[in-house]
């Protein structure tokens, strides 16, 4: 599947390298503006490739749809170039010079929270415009003018993620679980700041990304005895970690709350989480089926035309594309007059209303708290309890914007 999928993007860029990569939207006429370069920096390999397709394939859908096939914004050419980031800042450093040196005037895309936080800088010290990935750090916000972060996971995330536990947690303890880098340690900052006012205490356990070997974490897990459990892990080493929480009982006798990242993952969650996955709570910032949107019914034709499965980073690469769209429709080739276009407004994605602050270019997103059922074919999806605007989920400021 995933080698059909880069042969229909492939495909995709040669065309629009061929057709001069026009891009327009509606309100676009045709010429008299010149190319646009716009440098996607993912992680073609290494630990977050899937999630480096997957924004693709959102980012690709939404051009399609809103420029109905022309690949034209307001008789401006865009022409994509691509750099494979590998989940290293030293790498996505180089990558990012490599397509600035080629004119590019738009950098999209790290999952890598180091490797977003890099790659940003380069943009900042060459006065382009960044469009944040998939990554989760909250360093990203207040960073900037010419800087957003897409995916609205931090720490506007973290605000989601109090709504599994609500006002019934005062007085109890919540253990974190996150990999020790910016992104998890990010993560567990924010968990802390949110959890605070409502009365519960975290403990955080941070461990490096390359573990695999999770016993030790879940004997201080079990000598805890926390009331909930979230984890924010992704990538390698996720099914050895439930699978090891789960054979030391530790998902049965507490509450598991927490993200739902990949659908290949839900099988082996629901296995370690046992008879607790009854009880267990997550978040999503998206997935299949949450609204039916125009947006959404978008994105699921064009994954189907390219035999791609959805995931939550779909949408997040929808948000870049609508971005960069808004930015060209109103600020031409000049990337801060883009930047100033994306300030203090809102669109429609596939999970429903974005929210961009201006003061401190806070990218906010809907979220829904799901549990994770069976479904009659036999797989685990999600199922939705309740779905929150991005309104709901706007977090205080917390770094403004130095001008």
């Amino acid at each position: 599947m995933r080698t059909r999928l880069r042969a229909a993007v492939g495909l995709l860029a040669l065309t629009m390298a061929a057709a001069g990569c026009a891009e327009s939207t509606d309100s676009g006429g045709s010429g008299g503006g010149g190319t646009i370069k716009v440098g996607l920096i993912l992680s073609y390999t290494g630990n977050f490739a899937t999630q480096a397709k997957d924004f693709e394939n959102g980012f690709l859908a939404a051009l399609d749809h809103r420029t109905k096939g022309t690949m034209e914004v307001a008789g401006h050419k865009i022409e994509l170039l691509r750099g494979d980031d590998t989940g290293d800042p030293a790498v996505g450093t180089t990558k990012a010079k490599e397509l600035l040196g080629q004119g590019a005037k738009v950098l999209a895309g790290p999952t890598n929270s180091a490797v977003a936080l890099a790659v940003a800088q380069q943009a900042v010290q060459n006065n382009v415009l960044y469009l944040g990935g998939t990554s989760g750090t909250a360093d990203l916000v207040g960073m900037h003018d010419l800087v957003f972060a897409t995916s609205g996971a931090s720490p506007a995330g973290t605000t989601l993620t109090t709504k599994t536990v609500g006002p019934e947690g005062r007085g109890k303890t919540l253990a974190y679980i996150g990999q020790d880098y910016a992104f998890g340690q990010d993560v567990g900052k924010q968990t802390e700041a949110m959890f605070a006012p409502l009365g519960v205490t975290v403990r955080k356990f941070l461990l490096p990304q390359t573990t695999t070997d999770f016993t030790p974490l879940a004997l201080q897990l079990k000598n805890l005895e926390p009331d909930y459990m979230y984890s924010s892990w992704a990538g390698a080493g996720q099914d050895q970690l439930w699978g090891t929480l789960k054979a030391q009982g530790i998902t049965a006798s507490t509450t598991v709350v927490g993200a739902l990242l990949l659908s290949n993952n839900f099988p082996a969650q629901a296995d370690a989480l046992g008879e607790g996955i009854a009880n267990a709570r997550f978040t999503m910032s998206y997935f299949e089926g949450a609204t039916g949107n125009e947006q959404e019914q978008a994105l699921i034709a064009y994954a189907k035309k390219n035999d791609h499965v959805i995931q939550y980073d779909d949408a997040v690469g929808w948000h870049a594309a609508e971005m960069l769209i808004r930015g060209i429709e109103q600020g031409g080739e000049d990337p801060l007059t883009m930047a100033q276009a994306i300030k203090d407004w809102s669109f429609t994605g596939p999970a429903g209303e974005v929210r961009i602050r201006g003061e401190d270019n806070q990218v906010t997103v809907p979220g829904f708290t799901v549990k994770l059922v069976k479904a009659a074919d036999g797989s685990w999806k999600p199922e939705k309890i309740q779905a929150f605007t991005a309104a709901e989920l706007e977090p205080p400021v917390v770094r403004p914007i130095r001008k």
